[in-house]
């Protein structure tokens, strides 16, 4: 068995593709990029499978694309759904290879934000072992023919009508996003650059002119990393309630309700920055600022990331105060001042 490791992972699929009859694709999520990077124009292949979960809210989300499932039936291929899939697994005759790369850009690294995760992916000869895998994945496969597109079509586009997108992504932060570091405090001091420090935007305009761009970017990238949001999310909004989601998750959070529960009451409703240095400091956490600065990032991404339960004030920046059972809103798609 020989291991294939991260970024090259496109080139073994690639050359193994170009002479093969026989095409089987099982993978739970499938972008229309990496789908052309494999199967080049003009392969010679007579049957072609693409297994994958087809679940409208991927789609939806921008995890999977249609378009992909439109390219495989253009080619003549089937197209089969297995909605709790989790293998990749990718057959050309008989190299065989198994991992844990997508098949998306970032699985296979051809993305075009430049960015891959790393996989890898082990292959082998297919053998009754295989065989008996795909028969389990066609049993428990159900067909979707081409002339169903125009109806998930219509069912993906109400679904992002519906307002999936809260219940899907707190999915997401659960089951699908990397496990938050137990000593991750939010760093960025500009929480509000969150959607433009993804995309590689430049920040300079958006900062006071005697301000640090590039530590501006490098702690907000430290966060993104951490945050780990899915692709495809469509703008600053829908990146905001992600973030949300995953700080609710994370221990600093769960801290922070304690110092609440315990330093605060209803004639003193609000902690001082003194009370979150203090907690800042007590070795728990991994510190990219000066202690006072990181409380200052760390209270603004609260407020700004979850201002349905955290404010400044009376306009106050050296201390945090929790609301009393407000809901928590979808946030706007609208720039806030920071």
């Amino acid at each position: 068995m020989k291991t294939l490791w991260n970024r090259g992972l496109v080139i073994p699929l690639r050359r193994a593709a170009s002479r093969a009859r026989t095409i089987v694709l099982v993978t739970p999520y499938v972008k229309r990029r990496a789908l052309e990077a494999v199967l080049r124009p003009g392969l010679p292949f007579e049957s072609l499978t693409l297994v994958t979960r087809c679940d409208l809210d991927d789609f939806a989300a921008g995890l999977s694309d249609l378009d992909a499932l439109s390219d495989i039936w253009a080619l003549g291929g089937s197209v089969c759904g297995i909605p709790n899939l989790h293998a990749k697994y990718y057959r050309f005759d008989k190299d065989v290879f198994l991992g844990s790369a997508n098949l998306t850009g970032r699985g296979i690294g051809v993305g075009l934000d430049g960015k891959w995760n790393s996989e890898v992916l082990a292959w082998a000869n297919r053998s009754s072992e295989t065989e008996a895998l795909e028969a389990a994945w066609a049993g428990a496969s159900e067909f979707v023919p081409p002339e169903s597109e125009p109806e998930l079509r219509r069912k993906v586009e109400k679904r992002r009508r519906d307002g999936f997108l809260g219940d899907y992504l707190t999915r997401w932060a659960a089951h699908e996003a990397a496990r938050l570091p137990p000593s991750w405090i939010p760093s960025t001091p500009h929480p509000e650059l969150l959607w433009e420090a993804d995309h590689r935007t430049s920040l300079r305009h958006f900062l006071p002119w005697d301000e640090d761009e590039a530590l501006v970017r490098r702690l907000t990238q430290e966060d993104l990393a951490v945050l780990d949001p899915p692709r495809g999310l469509r703008n600053e909004a829908e990146l905001s309630l992600y973030a949300g989601i995953r700080l609710r998750r994370s221990r600093f959070f769960r801290d922070v309700k304690e110092l609440f529960d315990s330093e605060t009451s209803d004639f003193r409703p609000f902690l001082g920055f003194g009370a979150l240095r203090a907690l800042a400091e007590s070795g728990r956490y991994r510190l990219l600022l000066r202690p006072y600065d990181q409380v200052e990032a760390a209270a603004r991404s609260l407020v700004y990331f979850l201002p349905g339960l955290f404010y400044f004030p009376g306009g106050c920046r050296n201390a945090i105060a929790r609301r009393a059972g407000a809901p928590e809103p979808f946030r706007s798609a609208g720039r806030r001042a920071n």
